[in-house]
């Protein structure tokens, strides 16, 4: 498992041939409230892909929700 500025990335954690990805939702003082998650088969959910594709996706939904409360 890495952990990198609010998102977590857990590599077989979940079981073999399993890679998730997690970021945190927080309330308006930066309390963390819950966190959205996608669990994948570690063929699709290469190191690369979650850098360049998932992360980015998940910063953004991360902050929409945020907003929210």
């Amino acid at each position: 498992m890495w952990v990198n500025g609010g998102d977590a990335a857990d590599l077989r954690g979940l079981g073999e041939g399993i890679n998730s990805e997690a970021f945190a939702v927080k309330e308006y003082t930066g309390y963390v409230i819950g966190a959205i998650t996608m669990p994948g088969p570690s063929f699709r959910f290469l190191k690369e892909l979650i850098d360049k594709e998932i992360i980015p996706l998940f910063v953004e939904g991360a902050a929409r929700e945020s907003e929210k409360f």
